[in-house]
């Protein structure tokens, strides 16, 4: 388990270690124990968002409204090109520390 501020943790530890550093500079904590589950097992909160509810979508994901709208787009040559000049133009580096 992470969330994103460890995942960049990581792939700052990944960079330094693929550009030669034999140990990242920030070493990972392992409290692995955090994530044992309780003996016996006990419920602290009410998740209602696992909750059943009525499916009023006709087996579909998302509900068909009358007011939704739906519409097919193409990326041509131009736009391609300008998406490709707008990128070239960003620093190819991910971190900034």
């Amino acid at each position: 388990m992470s969330d994103a501020a460890g995942f960049v943790q990581f792939m700052i530890a990944l960079n330094e270690i693929a550009n030669g550093a034999s140990e990242p500079s920030t070493l990972a904590v392992w409290q692995r124990e955090l994530l044992c589950a309780r003996d016996p097992p006990r419920v602290t909160c009410a998740h209602h968002k696992y909750d059943e509810v009525d499916d009023n979508t006709n087996g579909t994901i998302v509900p068909l409204d009358n007011d939704m709208e739906h519409r097919s787009f193409l990326f041509g040559p131009t736009r391609i090109s300008a998406i490709r000049r707008f990128y070239s133009n960003t620093p190819t580096r991910m971190f900034h520390l």
